[in-house]
């Protein structure tokens, strides 16, 4: 029964038996094969490419039917509940947020309160931003030097200068002091984290760096010299001191992107199936930003070495089978409240 597999074994000669099964089954469930459908649904992944390698490889799996039960029945009704629930959490964290700022202003008004980075149902949609020409030119440029023998070492810091471009922003309150900030990476690239302008003397990650000199550039390395004409181009110095520090189109584009994976615009879904979808692109997007804050005020320019695991798809594990798997009937309901809008007439 798709990855399930049980055997009975009986011995015509003395009457003994027994009777194995390759994973736990919940009445006429293989939890095996509901935690296969979860994986692929939480994660964003397509069950028919699934499909087609398990196929290929002559693995036995459930037909797309199970897999669309599993979500109807089980799925759903999971992301649904967890949803609402973060929803909740968040909008308290904003409301003792909002409480705190009054009485900090002894009952002065207490502002626009926003979590950052974070999606919530009552949020506005973003106002559209663009990024300047060089900045995008930049990107490509540091791409292509990655490419080049002498300059391999760029390829491991480029998710560290692309976030320091947006670091270097948010974090400042003036054009000199955005310039600044991003003329420190220069240094900081070669392991030397204090510098000449006082308006960013010191790097404001702790002095945690490595000792390691391969992951540093060498002052005179064909590498450094390449990077550094690049980095401090007038035309991008500029660009960065008009950087705004309160919006950067950077946080939205990830979260189209997001958006582009969990529910790509090539494949159907029906009404609760896109809001579903929709729902775990903004859980990963707020996970993200979450990682984000705790980094921002340890901030460093050390290479990323590995995407760590999404929290929320192990948390929607635990509340599929300890919670909605034993009682699916309450969860069922509260995703039937959602009003479906009828479908759109024909032109």
């Amino acid at each position: 029964m798709g990855t399930f597999v049980h055997f009975s074994q009986l011995c015509p000669s003395c009457d003994y038996s027994r009777k194995w099964e390759s994973q736990p089954v919940a009445g006429s469930t293989p939890l095996g094969n509901l935690q296969m459908s979860a994986a692929i649904y939480f994660t964003g992944g397509s069950f028919s490419q699934v499909e087609k390698v398990c196929r290929a490889m002559n693995l036995q799996v459930f037909q797309s039917d199970t897999f669309r039960r599993h979500a109807r029945m089980f799925l759903e009704p999971a992301i649904n509940h967890k949803w609402k629930r973060d929803q909740q959490v968040l909008m308290e964290r904003l409301r003792v947020r909002a409480a705190w700022r009054w009485r900090a202003d002894e009952g002065g008004p207490a502002g626009t309160v926003r979590e950052a980075g974070q999606l919530h149902p009552d949020a506005p949609e973003q106002q559209q931003r663009h990024r300047h020409p060089a900045h995008s030119g930049l990107s490509r440029k540091l791409k292509k030097l990655a490419k080049s023998k002498e300059c391999l070492l760029v390829r491991r810091w480029l998710p560290s200068i692309r976030n320091h471009v947006y670091w270097s922003a948010t974090t400042s309150t003036s054009a000199p002091e955005k310039v600044a900030k991003w003329k420190s990476l220069v240094n900081h690239i070669q392991n030397v984290h204090t510098h000449d302008d006082p308006l960013f003397p010191t790097c404001a990650h702790p002095n945690r760096v490595s000792v390691d000199p391969s992951k540093w550039f060498q002052p005179d390395s064909v590498a450094l010299h390449k990077l550094k004409k690049l980095l401090l181009n007038k035309r991008i110095l500029a660009d960065v001191g008009k950087l705004s520090h309160d919006h950067q189109a950077s946080s939205l584009e990830r979260f189209h992107r997001l958006v582009c994976h969990f529910a790509p615009k090539n494949v159907a879904f029906p009404f609760v199936g896109v809001l579903c979808r929709l729902y775990l692109a903004a859980m990963h997007f707020n996970e993200d930003a979450e990682r984000h804050k705790e980094r921002s005020s340890e901030v460093t320019a050390e290479p990323q070495q590995s995407e760590p695991k999404p929290k929320y798809v192990s948390e929607l594990m635990k509340l599929l089978f300890e919670e909605v798997f034993k009682e699916p009937s309450t969860y069922v309901d509260e995703l039937k409240r959602i009003p479906v809008p009828a479908d759109l007439s024909p032109v």
